[in-house]
């Protein structure tokens, strides 16, 4: 990785205001990071994969969704349910489902820190292209 301390504030400088944009290179993959409204006066950073962005691969199992998407873990069944199913599952001698949980995978990042882990875990080679012509 050749990112250094100060490319990485670069980048995190470009993605602190609205409508920030920042471009990367993420093994041969273009990356582009937008600050986007996501709600009511709520922006997060959004990644554009080569220029798009395909709600496809929140979907489907690719590596565009493994590199720069965010994935969510949620269990299955709320708190009031996880407790009725482990007291049904006791008195019913079987195994409880009470602790299976889902991921969904999100099309935006609310914060650069958590982006800038998943970038570096899922990435081996992420460089900086800097457009200040």
């Amino acid at each position: 990785m050749t990112m250094t301390k100060e490319d990485w504030d670069y980048v995190e400088r470009g993605c602190s205001h609205p409508y920030g944009h920042v471009q990367l290179m993420c093994d041969g993959f273009t990356l582009g990071l937008k600050v986007e409204s996501v709600g009511t006066l709520k922006y997060a950073i959004v990644p554009f994969v080569n220029g798009y962005f395909k709600g496809q691969w929140l979907f489907e199992d690719c590596e565009e969704r493994r590199r720069f998407y965010r994935p969510s873990t949620r269990p299955i069944l709320n708190r009031k349910q996880q407790e009725q199913e482990k007291k049904i599952a006791r008195l019913a001698k079987r195994p409880s489902r009470h602790k299976e949980t889902f991921t969904a995978w999100l099309p935006y990042w609310p914060s650069f820190g958590p982006l800038r882990r998943h970038l570096i875990r899922n990435n081996t080679d992420i460089t900086l292209v800097r457009g200040d012509a």
